[in-house]
């Protein structure tokens, strides 16, 4: 089977911000694997080295060899994964993501920037169906972007927020407390550590989800186990 590697740097049509700065490219890897008779499988790894520590560079290293092997980033062994169930979708005639699949409902992710262009584009997400929108917060002027993109979706959608850690467990009793007003449907990652996120989840009224800091299985039972 013949393979090929390709290292992508695609800019956002808009810098994303964050509690943890500005994004204004995703880099990427994609592998192309081609079998005998020329049929191809795709697949991309996407690392964010702010969020998990990864880079582009260590993803096509570990590609580089053929299958990743155990102990490669979880990415590499996706993006393998992803074109060998590409190529074997379209043996059949059928690639992956083939349009008129079922529909997945996702949230829409809006950044931590100005309130009013944040709700714009609230507003945008709402006539173009979304109905879940989670808003980038850490930052002072979390009230009134908040405010103002539940005041564009109405009542009815969910809306939550992420503070990808930003937050000491009092810091975040206070901001979620001054945010629950709104009908926070979840916080997301309000702190950097499960134990900070285990002292500050029953003192506030909002449900509280991890995302940094679960990694694996262990991580998962160990939030359980801390009340996280």
């Amino acid at each position: 089977m013949r393979r090929s590697l390709l290292r992508l740097s695609i800019p956002l049509r808009e810098p994303f911000v964050t509690s943890r700065g500005v994004v204004a490219a995703r880099d990427l890897a994609v592998i192309r694997l081609e079998d005998d008779d020329g049929t191809v499988g795709w697949g991309e790894a996407a690392p964010l080295e702010s969020y998990d520590g990864v880079t582009v560079d260590e993803v096509v290293e570990a590609l580089r060899e053929g299958p990743p092997r155990r102990g490669s980033p979880p990415q590499a062994r996706t993006a393998w994964e992803l074109a060998e169930l590409d190529l074997q979708a379209r043996r059949r005639g059928k690639p992956l993501g083939e349009p008129g699949a079922d529909a997945i409902p996702v949230n829409i992710t809006l950044p931590a920037g100005p309130p009013e262009e944040v709700a714009a584009a609230a507003a945008a997400g709402l006539r173009a169906g979304y109905s879940c929108f989670k808003v980038k917060v850490g930052l002072p002027d979390d009230g009134d972007r908040v405010a103002g993109v539940r005041q564009a979706i109405g009542s009815w959608p969910a809306l939550r927020v992420d503070a990808n850690g930003a937050w000491s467990p009092d810091q975040a009793v206070a901001a979620v407390t001054a945010l629950e007003p709104l009908d926070l449907q979840l916080v997301e990652q309000p702190c950097s550590t499960l134990e900070e996120m285990a002292e500050m989840r029953p003192q506030v009224g909002v449900p509280v989800a991890a995302d940094e800091c679960i990694r694996s299985a262990d991580d998962v039972r160990r939030a359980a186990s801390l009340g996280a």
